[in-house]
Formats: C-alpha cells, structure tokens, sequence
C-alpha cells in the first residue's frame, strides 16, 4: 500500500471513530456569537466586542463601506459599521473575517500550503459575492452566508495539514501532503462545519463541490453560487471535464447570464472591492 492511500485510510479511521483533531473557532468568533444569541446584548455591545480585535474591526469598517451594502455615507467608526451590517449578519460576517486565524503553522512548507488555501477561499467567497450581488433571482440569499460558505469551501484541509504537520516523513513532502488533503477536504470538512453548527446550506456547498453538478430545478441556492465560483476562480477543477462544460451547467441554472460576466467592469468592481474589504 502506497503512503498516500495508508495516510487516507487512517484520517478516514479517525474521522469514523470521532478522534480527528478539530481546531476550534477563534476566540473572537465565538464572543460575537454568543453575544449575537444573548437577549441582553445590543449592537453597540457587539460592536465594542468586535473592536477588541483592531484587524478585524478595520476589515468589518470597510466591508460596510463597499458596493456590496450599497454604502451612501461612509462609516467611520465599528458603531457606524455595526448599525448598517445588522445584528442578524455580523454574527456570520465575523465568523468569515476570523477564520484566517486558523491558518497558521510553525512549518515553513505547511504554512504555505495554508496560505495558498486561504487565498482560494478569499478569491470564491468574493466571487461568490459579486456574482450574487448581480443576480435579480436571488434575493432570497443572504451575502453573508454566501461570503462564509465561500470562506470555508476548503475548511477540511486544515486538521490534515495540522496532523501530516507533526509526521516528519510527510510534513517535507509537499505533492503527497496536497493529494492527501484534496481526498479528504470534502469528507473532513462537512465534518468539522457540522461541529462548528454551521448553517445546512453551506454544508450542502461543499457537498455539491465533490459533483460540480446542479440541480435542474428548485430556487438558487448557496452551493449554486459557491460552485460557480469555485470553477471560474479554478480553485475546483474536475477530472476528465471541460471546466467551460462544468461552469456552463451554473449558467443554464442561472447563477450568471453567461461567461462573459466574469470579465464585466461590474463583477471585477464588485470582486476586487470585496477582496479589499476582507482583507
């Protein structure tokens, strides 16, 4: 048995035995969830939580001055912020913006497989945004989930990153720790989303990520857009198909009118005022 296939079949093991280490949520994340769940806690109490962390407070004021909140008077304080976001998003928004936190490791050649991870998370989530922000038929999509579920697409990769991380004999060999980490990012990452009680549909998102292939009826729906964002990021590609044939599918489906959206002045503005935003 090769290495590779040895590795799968142990996380698969742990996985099924309920021992595979799942890092837990930022700190700050989950002050702001807790906070957002309390009767007792106002906005302006959320927003003071919030400015505790000052990267994230500065990314959180930017976020609602983009196109994105069809911002008309620019906020300058994390109040102003909190108020035109509102308390039913900033739980979600903040919970995006921490999860970079995770990303981080002592291994040199670890912590830039992480960091290229977190770069294809960042560009699908703003992808996934800005296409959603130019679709009339999905209204009844919140951006802030689509901005999380983006986020988190790839979230499995990290216990296996963490764990190859701590096998001498692995943690070196960068082709054999991303092959490894691409079997199993799907299987371990619903996995971890349903401990951290992560909203279905984005459970469902990186579900459909394995198929590349959408419903043919029924509303938009967040893996809709995640998916179509993913291939025309190239983030997700798809083994013996045409990734124009894969992204096609999501335009039939009417995620975007046709290819030629993803080179439109309004989907790059979007794109890039997003990626200034969360970054």
């Amino acid at each position: 048995m090769s290495l590779e296939n040895a590795l799968i079949l142990t996380f698969k093991d742990k996985l099924a035995r309920d021992v595979l280490v799942i890092p837990s949520l930022p700190e700050v994340a989950m002050s702001v969830c807790d906070a957002v769940e309390s009767d007792e806690m106002s906005l302006r109490d959320i927003g003071e939580l919030i400015s505790r962390d000052a990267g994230m407070a500065a990314r959180m004021i930017k976020l609602s001055n983009s196109a994105l909140f069809g911002a008309q008077v620019k906020a300058i304080t994390i109040q102003d912020a909190a108020n035109r976001i509102g308390l039913k998003a900033i739980r979600t928004i903040a919970l995006a913006m921490a999860m970079e936190q995770l990303y981080v490791s002592q291994n040199e050649v670890v912590f830039e497989l992480l960091e290229n991870n977190w770069k294809r998370a960042m560009q699908v989530a703003c992808s996934a945004s800005a296409l959603l922000s130019l679709n009339r038929s999905a209204s009844h999509i919140d951006m802030e989930v689509i901005t999380l579920a983006g986020v988190v697409h790839n979230i499995g990769v990290l216990p296996v990153l963490f764990e190859m991380e701590r096998l001498p004999k692995v943690s070196s060999d960068v082709d054999l720790m991303v092959k490894v980490a691409h079997s199993l990012k799907a299987e371990i990452g619903m996995r971890l989303l349903e401990k951290w009680d992560f909203d279905p549909s984005i459970l469902c998102a990186v579900k459909e990520l394995t198929v590349g292939v959408p419903p043919k009826s029924g509303p938009l729906n967040v893996a809709d857009f995640i998916c179509a964002a993913a291939i025309a990021t190239g983030a997700v590609t798809f083994p013996g198909r045409d990734q124009a044939s894969v992204l096609a599918a999501y335009i039939e489906r009417g995620v975007l009118a046709d290819e030629s959206v993803l080179s439109s002045p309004e989907y790059l503005n979007l794109y890039r005022d997003m990626m200034n935003s969360m970054s």
